[in-house]
């Protein structure tokens, strides 16, 4: 797995052309809460995460279920190289 080519929950949710107003009203998960896993997803815990993946129709496979500034820091370590 290249950390530098998975996405953020943010960045799926972005892609979606979803805000967190209505992802929180779509999935009965509290904006507050949905910020939070997209800085740091793994304190959604794994049903959460994938309810969020189902929601989003995306594979786990391509979105990290860590923190986002893991993902950040190795795309510009890719880039510097």
């Amino acid at each position: 797995m290249n950390l530098a080519n998975q996405l953020t929950l943010k960045e799926v949710r972005e892609n979606c052309k979803k805000s967190v107003p209505q992802v929180s009203n779509d999935t009965g998960i509290s904006g507050t809460t949905l910020r939070r896993w997209e800085e740091d997803a793994s304190g959604a815990g794994v049903h959460a995460f994938v309810r969020l993946l189902r929601y989003y129709q995306i594979s786990i496979n391509n979105v990290y279920a860590g923190k986002a500034e893991d993902v950040y820091k190795a795309r510009r370590e890719a880039v510097s190289v």
